[in-house]
């Protein structure tokens, strides 16, 4: 028989206010060790020590199998799974994962460059909706890791040739119209802006062919430009 205790509701802005609810009444909380030595005073025809070492066995096998997407049935007790609680929503489907990602490194300074698929993909998604999203990134990293540093670093431009020939790709005007956001949005947020576009454009505010192969990615001979070029960012005070 289950024990049990009556209370009345004494809210009078409830619906059920002066009616009375019954509630379970708990005494004690046994963990495994006090239930091994009930199960052995019980005659099960096991030891304390067998029980103990079994249910512990059964514990870590439960777990394991929740985490490979199971669920665990207990006949006669109950069904064992796993419950997701999201304090809210991430404007970006890889965003809460990679929050996680990075707090498990507890690095000292996180640097963010993202953003250029987003423009690519469409759906809606502009400077606007893809700053956002980085802002919400930079929000969620300072929770996770409040000693870090975060740094966002600017997208890179495009070559002009790279706009003409593909229609649907973004253009330059819309990789400034990001970086401009950025720069705003991010350092509210209280992460460091790291614009890294100028000594790669031409006098036209396009990137230097001689700089990439592709019309937007850097070729390998010039990281040591791109990363010096951050780091004298980051030395001088920002």
């Amino acid at each position: 028989m289950i024990k049990y205790i009556l209370k009345q509701n004494k809210n009078k802005k409830s619906l059920a206010f002066g009616k009375w609810y019954a509630f379970q009444l708990v005494e004690e909380t046994m963990d495994l060790a006090e239930l091994a030595k009930h199960m052995e005073e019980h005659n099960t025809g096991f030891t304390e020590a067998m029980c103990l070492g079994m249910m512990t066995a059964m514990v870590k096998c439960i777990k394991e199998q929740l985490l490979a997407g199971k669920n665990v049935k207990i006949d006669n007790l109950a069904i064992f799974s796993v419950g997701i609680r999201n304090k809210e929503g991430a404007k970006t489907e890889d965003g809460l994962a990679s929050v996680d990602k990075v707090k498990a490194l507890n690095p000292k300074k996180v640097f963010i460059n993202y953003g250029r698929n987003d423009l690519n993909f469409g759906n809606g998604r502009n400077a606007e909706t893809t700053s956002d999203a980085v802002t919400e990134l930079v929000t969620k990293l300072k929770e996770a890791l409040p000693d870090a540093t975060i740094y966002v670093v600017s997208m890179m431009p495009i070559t002009q040739d790279l706009e003409i020939s593909n229609g649907t790709y973004h253009t330059e005007k819309d990789v400034d119209a990001l970086n401009t956001a950025l720069s705003t949005k991010t350092t509210a947020a209280g992460a460091n802006y790291i614009d890294i576009t100028a000594p790669f454009k031409k006098n036209n505010g396009y990137l230097n062919d001689d700089y990439t192969a592709d019309g937007y990615t850097i070729r390998k001979a010039y990281f040591p430009f791109l990363l010096n070029g951050i780091a004298k960012t980051i030395n001088n005070g920002q």
